[in-house]
C-alpha cells in the first residue's frame, strides 16, 4: 500500500525526536512504574503540521530536517568503531561529550 504522507520518514523521526514532542508527548501520556512513559492511540493527532511543498520555505524546512536525521544516523552508525576516546567525542559533537544531560 502505497502512503499518501509526502513527507519523508525521516522528518517525522527527527519530530519524534525533538524535545519539544517529547515534552508535549509527556504532558498528555501516562507515566509507568520506572518513569517510563505509556502512549495511548487516542493521541494521533500530535502536533505536527503538514509541509507545504510548493512553499520554499516550508521546503527548506522540511529538507533541511532530513539533512539532520541523516547525518545523525550516519554518525551513530560510526560510533561504534571510534577506538579512540577522542574520536568517540568529536564524532558526539560538543553537547554530547559528557554524556545526556536529563
Amino acid at each position: 500500500m502505497k502512503s499518501t504522507v509526502a513527507e519523508s520518514p525521516k522528518y517525522v523521526l527527527g519530530l519524534l525526536n525533538s524535545a519539544l514532542l517529547d515534552f508535549f508527548l509527556k504532558r498528555v501520556s501516562t507515566t509507568m512504574r520506572g518513569g517510563f512513559f505509556r502512549y495511548f492511540t487516542r493521541y494521533r493527532t500530535t502536533p505536527i503540521r503538514s509541509i507545504n511543498f510548493a512553499e520554499p520555505a516550508d521546503k527548506a524546512s522540511h529538507d533541511r530536517m532530513v539533512h539532520l536525521v541523516e547525518h545523525m544516523l550516519s554518525v551513530h552508525k560510526q560510533l561504534p568503531a571510534a577506538k579512540a576516546p577522542h574520536d568517540k567525542t568529536v564524532l558526539q559533537g560538543p553537547d554530547r561529550r559528557d554524556g545526556p544531560a536529563d
